[in-house]
């Protein structure tokens, strides 16, 4: 048997702003896991072997951040690197 519960518009308002936050809180999560990309990820992204992205840091073709042995890069840069070697159409 289904209940039906009552409550006064400052209740909702309240109810609703604690789920506003809940949600915000969840997806700020997900895009800070987001926010970076590991050695494999980028190697399948740009379709380089291991070697090839360890030379790219090398000469510093690619910007990247190391913690302790933990390679990360920001989407960003990727995104730019790629846009660097952009062969425009003639269309």
């Amino acid at each position: 048997m289904e209940k039906l519960i009552f409550i006064n518009e400052e209740g909702f308002n309240q109810l609703n702003e604690k789920l506003d936050k809940l949600i915000c809180k969840s997806i700020s999560e997900d895009v800070n896991k987001m926010m970076w990309l590991t050695n494999n990820a980028v190697m399948d992204l740009l379709a380089i072997s291991k070697s090839t992205l360890q030379t790219y840091r090398d000469q510093q073709i690619i910007p990247f951040y190391q913690i302790g042995r933990k390679i990360l890069y920001k989407p960003a840069d990727v995104d730019k690197l790629m846009e660097k070697f952009r062969v425009p159409s003639i269309l």
